[in-house]
């Protein structure tokens, strides 16, 4: 049997894990693998994913298979797979992400490791690693650390699941990795583009994977038009701003945009400005105002931050100046870590 599987740091063969599935001697992480191999591997002709739960409650849906593989396939072609590659994925197999990564692996015949998932995952990287997955919190958490030096050991590093911050995006460019961010959902069984956020390559648009191109709606939103999977577009909430049918520059969502007396204003870009000088966990929303129509709430979590306006002021225009910051005392948050707005 083929060894090219490690759950932790115990050594399988894929074709070994329908046997072991649901062995109590097995670990749960282990446990939950074979459960997806299981279904993988079963005659029905689809998978149960979850979306992230981030724009509203989480819900099953069912993704082709073939379309899984079809999306792999880009994946690898993009990144220049090839058999006996050694891949590294601390994210876990309950979500696409992690899903995902099981299919390129069994699709390219790569080597993929899957540590049990952590905050820290460079703490658990242990040799040389052609390419990697993780969120950015957790390479952001482990450039803090003392595994610090573990990145060198990653050739390629794609990060999902959310925003890369202005001090993270700083952080990395002195990394040799090549560092990417993906566009995508659980629709489109992963990334249906990507962008290079470091080195040479650098880009501050998302370029599409072969077989992807784009369009846009009469919102400004981007449109998903795709050769390689069964659904052949998809309209998204996501404003854009389009280079060409390849490439787009992304704004924020459409269903946070603030229109505040005829200006819009995108939330994400106000919250990029502000996750330098406010340290505990926050976000930009929305409020009804009678003669502006809406206006800009800021909600921090925690702890009542002194002089705080004072601060806002010197960075942010009249437009994005919140017109009240209100404070919670915890937020709620998604499985894959994404503060769930309100």
């Amino acid at each position: 049997m083929k060894s090219n599987l490690y759950i932790d740091h115990v050594l399988y063969a894929w074709d070994e894990l329908e046997e072991k599935t649901g062995h109590q001697k097995e670990s749960e992480y282990v446990n939950k693998v074979c459960d997806f191999y299981r279904e993988w591997k079963s005659n029905d002709q689809t998978i149960t994913a979850f979306t992230s739960g981030s724009t509203g409650k989480p819900k099953a849906i069912l993704l082709s298979k073939a379309d899984m593989t079809s999306s792999a396939q880009a994946t690898g072609t993009f990144f220049g797979f090839t058999p006996k590659d050694r891949h590294f994925c601390p994210l876990s197999v309950q979500y696409i992400a992690g899903k995902m990564m099981c299919v390129r692996s069994l699709h390219w015949d790569t080597v993929l490791h899957l540590p049990i998932p952590s905050s820290n995952p460079l703490e658990q990287i242990h040799g040389q690693y052609d390419f990697a997955v993780m969120t950015p919190h957790q390479l952001s958490m482990g450039l803090n650390s003392d595994f610090r030096k573990n990145i060198h050991k990653v050739k390629t590093l794609l990060l999902g699941g959310s925003p890369v911050s202005q001090k993270l995006e700083e952080a990395i460019q002195s990394l040799k990795t090549a560092v990417y961010i993906g566009y995508g959902m659980t629709e489109t069984m992963s990334h249906v583009a990507l962008k290079r956020l470091n080195g040479a390559g650098k880009s501050s648009f998302f370029t599409a994977v072969d077989g992807v191109s784009f369009s846009q709606d009469d919102r400004g939103c981007l449109v998903i038009h795709t050769d390689h999977l069964s659904i052949p577009s998809l309209v998204t909430n996501d404003v854009v701003e389009l280079k060409d049918k390849f490439r787009f520059q992304w704004k924020g969502r459409a269903d946070f945009v603030i229109n505040s007396g005829g200006i819009k204003i995108f939330p994400e870009q106000v919250e990029r400005k502000l996750q330098r000088i406010i340290p505990q966990p926050f976000y930009i929303t929305k409020q009804e105002h009678p003669d502006l129509g809406e206006q800009v709430i800021l909600i921090v979590e925690g702890k009542i931050i002194e002089g705080l306006n004072d601060k806002l002021r010197l960075i942010l225009s009249k437009y994005e100046m919140p017109k009240s910051i209100q404070y919670q005392s915890t937020f709620s948050y998604t499985p894959t870590g994404k503060i769930i707005r309100k």
